[in-house]
């Protein structure tokens, strides 16, 4: 059982070792970050050869220069950026373009807004990351989460937690010092904060060489090759959720696991759940939801001795309720008078070990709509929606369904022609080209 001291001992000695490399001496809070660089973020408006327009986001990296990404742009007839105080000015030309890495640097007729500096190296795993930019055209919206991986193939690029949406492509990610470290490009549909940008070395290497690569060069050279890219939704996942709700949270391990958790004074306790089990909730603190493993199975030790002493001991799992991250914890608040709670984020495959299922009630007095994928059938994808007002799910939810070949129209991915791939038994895969 967590202890009623837990409040005060996460605030004073919580610890995630892997968000602790590469941070600034003093870490800058999302709404400093914003006060600082927001006004060099703009959102960017495209009128489409067809008559269509779309909508992104995009920053200055030199005076006069926006960064932002190629998708964005498209083949559009006309560009304009908007400025934080609404103020509008036409992009004049495209300075640099690779479709490959997805960025492009547009000259505008504005040179007065301070430039963002490139951050020279990434943050670990687990650093705090912040993004501001344009979801939905929503202009200089702010979110953040953390740095949850970094993934290598044709370009370096990082994967976040900090929730996206349409409209987000081209907004800057920021490390806690207020550097730029990436540039928000996809996500995954169906995954839960699953979110990917080009990395700042991508991006520094992107402004060294500035090469000018047109779509329609990008498209034949990538056609040619035959490149695709995919992903997937099983059944039960949540592929879309908005407004205020309460999250319902069930946390089980496939397998034994075992790890240990350091400090910033190179101390560690080391921990293992020894079979696997159902998790119980134990309390939530700060938005973070704290799943405990019965005692007879689990063993936490500091110096070489137990730390789990009484009923107030506890090692298990937590969720964070805004990004959707994970790691272990040890509570050793009742080993010898300390009030010590340990925990970091899993890493690299230790997640697999537990499976967490996450479902949604209706909050008292709040709206919030959430759809959730249920499988194929027919030739159609069936899933349900939930409409919430002031507390009260709608007669208008329910189970709906419309046919795989409209699934571009539904669930347009940032501009890239999305279509169904294969369905193996009800889990459905999806490609881009």
């Amino acid at each position: 059982m967590i202890m009623k001291r837990l409040a005060n001992a996460l605030a004073a000695q919580l610890v995630f070792a892997a968000a602790l490399t590469a941070v600034a001496s003093y870490a800058l809070e999302p709404s400093e970050i914003f006060k600082i660089n927001g006004d060099s973020v703009v959102t960017i408006y495209c009128e489409n050869k067809n008559g269509t327009e779309n909508s992104g986001s995009g920053f200055f990296v030199e005076k006069g220069l926006v960064m932002t990404n190629s998708h964005v742009i498209g083949d559009a007839k006309t560009v304009a950026i908007e400025l934080k105080d609404e103020r509008r000015f036409p992009v004049l030309d495209i300075v640099a373009q690779d479709p490959e890495v997805d960025v492009a640097l547009l000259r505008v007729a504005y040179t007065d807004a301070p430039s963002l500096k490139i951050a020279g190296e990434l943050p670990g795993v687990g650093h705090k990351v912040t993004v501001i930019g344009a979801p939905l055209g929503f202009s200089h919206s702010l979110s953040d989460g953390t740095l949850s991986a970094v993934r290598k193939s044709d370009y370096e690029a990082i994967q976040i937690t900090a929730p996206i949406s349409p409209g987000s492509s081209g907004s800057p990610v920021f490390d806690s010092s207020g550097q730029v470290i990436g540039i928000v490009t996809f996500y995954m549909i169906g995954g839960q904060n699953m979110n990917f940008a080009p990395s700042a070395t991508a991006l520094r290497n992107f402004l060294k060489s500035r090469p000018m690569i047109t779509v329609q060069e990008y498209e034949i050279k990538r056609r040619a090759e035959n490149q695709r890219e995919y992903g997937f939704v099983a059944p039960g996942e949540t592929i879309f959720k908005d407004g205020s709700y309460n999250v319902i949270t069930s946390v089980t391990m496939r397998k034994p696991a075992k790890g240990k958790i350091e400090n910033d004074e190179d101390e560690a306790v080391a921990f293992e759940i020894k079979k696997p089990v159902r998790l119980q909730y134990a309390a939530t603190r700060d938005d973070v939801d704290y799943f405990e493993a019965p005692r007879d199975t689990v063993s936490a030790t500091f110096g070489g001795k137990s730390v789990i002493d009484d009923g107030d001991d506890s090692v298990g799992v937590y969720v964070v309720r805004e990004n959707d991250e994970r790691g272990w914890y040890v509570d050793n608040s009742g080993y010898a008078n300390q009030d010590s709670l340990w925990a970091r984020p899993f890493e690299d495959k230790e997640g697999d070990s537990v499976e967490v299922t996450v479902g949604m009630e209706p909050m008292p007095g709040k709206d919030a709509t959430w759809m959730i994928y249920k499988g194929v059938s027919g030739g159609k994808i069936l899933f349900s929606v939930t409409y919430v007002s002031n507390g009260q799910i709608t007669d208008d939810s329910g189970e709906f369904s419309f046919p795989i070949s409209e699934l571009p129209e539904y669930f347009p991915f940032f501009g890239r022609e999305l279509d169904v791939d294969r369905v193996e038994g009800a889990t459905l895969f999806f490609g881009w080209n």
